[in-house]
């Protein structure tokens, strides 16, 4: 293995500091726009379903 321990994994020779934050920047970025994406497909299927909703006639009366 590389690393000896978790420890330098962490601090990388000093640069761990500079690595972590680019993988954290990567991943806000990451989920960010996933969530983006996925509350405008939920808007889209909303819409689409008020207007099938608004196109179907209207049902008769159950008696």
């Amino acid at each position: 293995m590389y690393f000896e321990s978790l420890a330098d994994l962490w601090h990388m020779s000093g640069h761990g500091r500079f690595v972590w934050s680019a993988y954290g920047c990567v991943l806000v970025t990451i989920v960010v726009l996933l969530e983006g994406s996925l509350n405008r497909s939920f808007r889209v299927l909303q819409r689409v379903r008020r207007r099938v909703e608004a196109s179907r006639p209207p049902r008769p009366p159950e008696t």
